[in-house]
């Protein structure tokens, strides 16, 4: 009796899966004990949806994390000033940066510290803690409360929003969930908190998920590196001796990293948005570090810059100047007269 043929398998699966970049990197067997205390940390710290930082435009029912928020209070439907953009040069990953306030509220609070402090801290906090509730102290003279901008159907909405989440803020905990919070408090005083999230494409990612978990992987433990160890790339000559020898290595700044220690690279109450590609699924360490170098100093930089304009009062009303308010407006206007009764004259 003749054993049965095995079924003939599609090509699709019989093609050959593309393989991670194998480069000798020898700096990354033994990296130096970094000055801070506790590195990058990542777990629990993205306490709603990224729905409204990849599409701002997005039609979405669910009130925002923080709805007193400047820039929860200034997002609009046309999209928000409160984002950051950065594209690889590489075209092998994209990052959108914004501030925890326009995450939407998730459906279910499963942490008992949600609210809390532990994952973000609320702008009415940070007033309190600025020495004022109302924000005269931390924002300036002439800032206007929350309740003063547009939108009043969306600021009622926030109000109850905000009502409820600090009402689970404030119930009775355990003791047990107490000790817990203060224990999570205390590692996360310690540590780096970067809230980072991933939004794959199935078409730019090959369609299967261990591509994009791997991609996942490399880019956490390039942003680790830059941050705990200061990892940089430079060019150094090889054993040849000719300028085709030249060859990248990986070093490590250990005094940048005691410079930026108070500062940092990473925004605190901000969400990073990946978006990768196959490409970043190739690239090797060597490629990876310079170019989250760029995207993590481009993001605080510009993140900087955003949350200075959300303290920063307002400018005062100006009514709108006419035609003949300014220099030749007044003869603009003439010549535009003129021209109208000619051409009724010339009928």
């Amino acid at each position: 009796m003749k054993p049965k043929s095995l079924p003939k398998l599609p090509q699709s699966l019989l093609a050959t899966t593309p393989a991670l970049a194998k480069i000798p990197c020898s700096q990354l067997s033994k990296l130096p004990k970094s000055p801070r205390q506790r590195g990058v940390t990542y777990r629990g710290l993205t306490p709603g949806n990224v729905t409204k930082i990849i599409a701002p435009r997005a039609y979405d029912l669910r009130p925002f994390v923080d709805p007193n928020h400047p820039a929860a209070q200034r997002a609009s439907g046309r999209g928000s000033s409160s984002l950051v953009n950065w594209h690889s040069p590489s075209d092998a990953f994209r990052i959108i940066a914004g501030p925890k306030a326009l995450l939407l509220s998730p459906d279910s609070k499963v942490e008992p510290g949600y609210g809390g402090g532990t994952m973000f801290e609320r702008w009415d906090d940070k007033l309190e803690r600025a020495g004022s509730s109302t924000g005269a102290s931390a924002a300036g003279p002439g800032w206007p409360s929350t309740s003063s901008w547009k939108g009043k159907e969306k600021a009622i909405e926030g109000a109850d929003a905000a009502e409820e989440l600090s009402n689970d803020a404030d119930m009775a905990l355990s003791p047990a969930m107490k000790r817990w919070l203060a224990r999570r408090k205390g590692v996360l005083s310690k540590a780096v908190p970067m809230s980072i999230q991933f939004a794959n494409n199935k078409a730019k990612m090959g369609g299967k998920v261990f591509y994009a978990f791997a991609s996942k992987k490399r880019v956490r433990a390039a942003i680790a590196l830059v941050v705990n160890q200061g990892a940089k790339v430079v060019e150094v000559q090889g054993g040849g001796g000719g300028d085709s020898d030249i060859v990248k290595e990986i070093v490590f700044d250990l005094e940048e990293v005691e410079k930026v220690k108070e500062d940092g690279w990473v925004m605190k109450d901000w969400t990073y948005v990946v978006m990768p590609t196959m490409r970043l699924y190739r690239m090797p360490f060597t490629e990876l570090i310079p170019e989250v170098r760029e995207a993590l100093h481009f993001i605080k930089t510009k993140a900087t810059g955003v949350e200075e304009a959300w303290v920063r009062p307002p400018k005062p009303y100006e009514p709108p100047r006419h035609r003949g308010d300014h220099p030749g407006g007044k003869s603009k206007r003439l010549s535009a007269d003129h021209a109208k009764t000619r051409r009724l004259n010339a009928r």
